[in-house]
């Protein structure tokens, strides 16, 4: 059986590129997690999550300050975290800087329209240790008020 194909280079580099787009496209889709109400997820700076069954979406942007005390030592103040984040729900885009304490494990709450989130940066400051960017993780809890 012989098989002879006539598209010129022009041709294939035509649907090169748009298969290149689909598959960016569908990438660029992919890159959103899918939780729960109620559900704890992290996101890594960059990442988002839309909430199944709400017209909700988080991305958390970046850490804008860290100057949490390291565990283990003593300071004069217990510092604070700064994470920046954008949330969307229908028609409304806002950025939003979820600021924590120093010195504590626990959760820290913020109330959007309905929702109530919980979120702590990770991971806490250590001495001695450099953390870098890309090592944060914002830990979130997403639940509807009534």
């Amino acid at each position: 059986m012989n098989i002879t194909c006539y598209c010129n280079i022009r041709d294939m580099k035509q649907i090169l590129l748009i298969l290149a787009v689909l598959i960016t496209g569908l990438l660029a889709i992919g890159c959103k997690a899918s939780v729960g109400l109620g559900e704890e997820f992290s996101l890594a700076a960059g990442k988002g999550a839309v909430v199944r069954g709400e017209n909700l979406e988080i991305t958390f942007l970046e850490v804008t300050e860290d100057s949490r005390c390291p565990k283990e030592v003593t300071c004069v103040w217990e510092g604070r975290a700064r994470s920046l984040v954008r949330i969307i729900s229908y028609s409304i885009d806002v950025e939003i800087e979820l600021t924590e304490p120093g010195l504590t494990d626990e959760g820290n709450d913020v109330i959007f329209r309905n929702y109530l989130i919980t979120y702590h940066l990770l991971p806490y400051p250590q001495a001695n240790v450099e953390t870098n960017r890309s090592d944060y993780r914002l830990r979130l809890t997403i639940n509807k008020l009534k």
